[in-house]
């Protein structure tokens, strides 16, 4: 054969092989458009609902193009069994794919370029007796082998579990699905696709059992490269809302995203992202920004493997960073730290939608730094290394708390500059105490302070008008703390507390220290012990929250106490001074002040030495000169015992002992009306030379009005030496 020959038939033979995959293209092409594939939609929807149990239903069209090689697919429904009310349990609005032409007529086998899900929406239900999810792997046990080898393990793990947490794996088609059986698993697995787009998806969970729904919805996704053999990256997007919160959450990641081959590895790296809060519009409160970025965030869902390394989330000039790693699930091991600064609690409250109460101190809840060790193992939360500062108050030592049937609390605290009166609030409107020894009333311990009690008008002049106008409109004032008696009753806690610097309604300590033990209802603090006022507290405290009303329990003394500045910023009362000696021993029921007063009862001792009746001058009482707030009489010792029932202390010994006097009579003071009244017969010994006629008399003198304005008075006409004075 010739040069010529040769070259011609080469020219023919490239022909040829130009031509084949061209008439195999035509060939498949004319076949293509020849066939109606709308015409299988029974036969397709009959095989499903024969191989998984479900109903399956495609309302729309069946197209498929030839360049670029494409089967699209319209409204399609796979439903529910009949024993959920709901009827689908998800729906496509289209679904896109896109194959190879070159892999189809070449290697004789089918593969994905792309995936596009318009609209899809899984609707996700939990029953008292079952969920519509729970069958799912089930179901693979009827697919033929050789077909759902790649898909078993990427369905099996991409089914959520919803036990207050919504989690949605999103995964491609693997590649190929017309291998031969004899095909290894590994190389069934191995797939790869150009593009993923999902747009406008949805997940909506019903909780029948605890009539909460929750949804995703705007769920959009978009990857490019995806393959099960190296990072890609990929941008996600979608709002949640929950039917018992009114904030909603819209959520947009970006990330290097990680699949391994059997679906059950999932990786995010180098994450930047934003999170949108807003309430609705009604409320009229600005949308809150919440930036995160983060090295990486993996899960494994075979052996349910979690680490987050170095995740940040910033916003409302706050910031958070934390790392944690473990295991989810039953039983679920966790452990990580936080390192959070720059927290205002009271702005966060107002952009989600949270109450607060109105806070006297404008500052309260504004500053919060802290950082910790939290461990999650069965069923046990603990924190370590605590050192948290809530505004001026630090905290630091550990907490451990058991969850489930052997439910416990330990502690051990430390305390410093513990204010309560910084987060005192306005109740508004007026607080109205519960009775709850009525039907139907939720026992709650809370703290309600009383306004002071206010002073008849004795002017009519409009300044004084006002003043007293003005104070009668002043709201009251609460200690928002308020427990809920069933927590009481359910918990069982051990712990100790050291607080140095404490202060409540004015009252103020230098140091407390305590321990708890909680158990079946009876909590017991004891040792309850301080520094107070100079002296010392040596006490017990037990609650006992076992009956229809709490019961409240105070036994102990205290010691050399500087009287003074105690009823001057407790009570407001500045009538008397000196050092106390107090045994005391009270009982009470009830959740609120009032009735705490109400039914306070027990036995009270005070002994005070080296003190003053301020306000009082003897001589100057007698000889009729004014008595002013400077006066003094001092004394050696003073002594007030006497039982307390319903909030009313009764003195049934009143002995007074000074230079120049002895002093017996009695006294009575009410609680609940905040009132004071009293009377001593003073014995009179040594007094000036312009009163010596009233030396050996003895003179009723009084104590009477409310407890922070009462007067001393002086009752001459009963003045008795043997005679009444005419």
């Amino acid at each position: 054969m010739n040069t010529q020959s040769i070259r011609k038939f080469i020219k023919v033979s490239v022909l040829v092989l130009a031509i084949i995959p061209i008439l195999l293209f035509l060939g498949f092409s004319a076949a293509v458009s020849f066939i109606d594939f709308n015409r299988y939609k029974p036969q397709i929807e009959q095989e499903v609902a024969k191989l998984t149990g479900r109903e399956m239903q495609i309302e729309g069209a069946i197209e498929v193009a030839v360049f670029p090689f494409a089967l699209e697919v319209g409204q399609t429904y796979f439903k529910n069994s009949a024993e959920f009310t709901q009827r689908d349990l998800l729906s496509l609005g289209k679904t896109h794919i896109q194959f190879s032409v070159w892999d189809l007529l070449v290697h004789k086998h089918l593969s994905v370029v792309s995936l596009e899900l318009i609209e899809p929406k899984l609707y996700l239900v939990k029953t008292p007796t079952s969920t519509n999810w729970s069958d799912l792997q089930a179901l693979l046990a009827h697919l033929p082998q050789a077909q759902s080898a790649a898909l078993t393990t990427q369905i099996a793990h991409a089914v959520p579990d919803f036990e207050g947490f919504v989690r949605v794996s999103t995964a491609a088609v693997a590649p190929s699905v017309a291998l031969p059986s004899s095909t290894p698993t590994s190389q069934l697995l191995v797939w790869a696709i150009e593009s993923l787009v999902v747009q406008k998806g949805e997940v909506h969970f019903t909780d029948e059992i605890k009539g909460q729904k929750m949804v995703l919805d705007n769920l959009n996704v978009l990857a490019f490269d995806v393959a099960s053999h190296e990072p890609f990256k990929a941008s996600l997007e979608f709002n949640y809302r929950h039917s018992e919160h009114p904030q909603m959450y819209a959520f947009n990641v970006n990330s290097f995203v990680s699949i391994n081959q059997h679906f059950n590895s999932w990786a995010l790296t180098d994450w930047d992202g934003l999170l949108k809060i807003s309430l609705p519009a009604e409320r009229n409160v600005p949308q809150v920004r919440v930036s995160t970025s983060g090295e990486r965030l993996s899960w494994q869902l075979d052996s349910k493997d979690i680490e987050m390394v170095n995740g940040e989330f910033k916003g409302l000039d706050a910031s958070i960073k934390t790392h944690f790693s473990g295991r989810y699930g039953t039983p679920a091991q966790l452990n990580g730290w936080v390192d959070a600064k720059g927290i205002n609690f009271k702005n966060w409250a107002y952009h989600l939608g949270i109450d607060l109460p109105r806070f006297v101190d404008p500052k309260a809840l504004t500053h919060s730094t802290g950082k910790f060790n939290w461990q999650w193992m069965n069923q046990k939360l603990s924190f370590t290394n605590l050192d948290l500062a809530l505004d001026k108050v630090r905290v630091t030592g550990q907490y451990e708390q058991q969850f489930g049937e052997q439910a416990r609390i330990d502690f051990v605290l430390n305390a410093a500059e513990v204010n309560l009166d910084a987060y005192m609030a306005y109740a508004t409107p007026k607080i109205t105490p519960v009775d709850l020894t009525r039907p139907g009333q939720t026992p709650e311990l809370n703290l309600v302070i009383e306004s002071a009690p206010k002073t008849e008008l004795k002017t009519e002049t409009k300044a004084d008008l006002k003043a007293d106008l003005k104070a009668d409109l002043e709201p009251e004032l609460y200690l928002p703390i308020a427990v809920p008696v069933s927590t009481l009753r359910a918990v069982e806690a051990q712990g100790s507390l050291q607080v140095s610097g404490f202060k409540v309604l004015d009252i103020q300590a230098q140091s407390l220290s305590l321990e708890l033990s909680a158990k079946e209802g009876v909590m017991q603090l004891a040792p309850l012990d301080g520094q107070v006022y100079e002296g010392a507290l040596l006490s017990r405290f037990d609650i006992d929250v076992r009956g229809s009303t709490p019961a409240f329990k105070w036994q102990g003394k205290v010691s050399d106490l500087a009287l003074a500045p105690l009823l001057t910023e407790g009570w407001d009362y500045k009538q008397l001074e000196g050092r106390l000696q107090s045994h005391f021993n009270l009982s009470t029921r009830g959740s609120n002040q009032v009735a705490l007063k109400q039914n306070l009862n027990g036995h009270l001792l005070f002994t005070v030495s080296q003190g003053a009746l301020v306000g009082l001058d003897v001589p100057k009482l007698l000889a009729g000169t004014p008595q002013s707030q400077q006066d003094r009489t001092a004394f050696n010792e003073l002594v007030l015992m006497g039982e307390v029932t319903q909030g009313v202390f009764e003195v049934s010994k009143l002995s007074l002992v000074g230079n120049g006097f002895l002093g017996t009579g009695a006294a009575k003071a009410d609680l609940n009306h905040a009132t004071l009244n009293s009377q001593i017969k003073l014995q009179l010994s040594h007094l000036p030379t312009a009163l010596a006629q009233f030396a050996g008399w003895v003179v009723p003198i009084g104590l009477n009005g409310t407890l922070n304005q009462a007067n001393w008075s002086a009752n001459l006409a009963g003045v008795v030496n043997g005679k009444a004075l005419q």
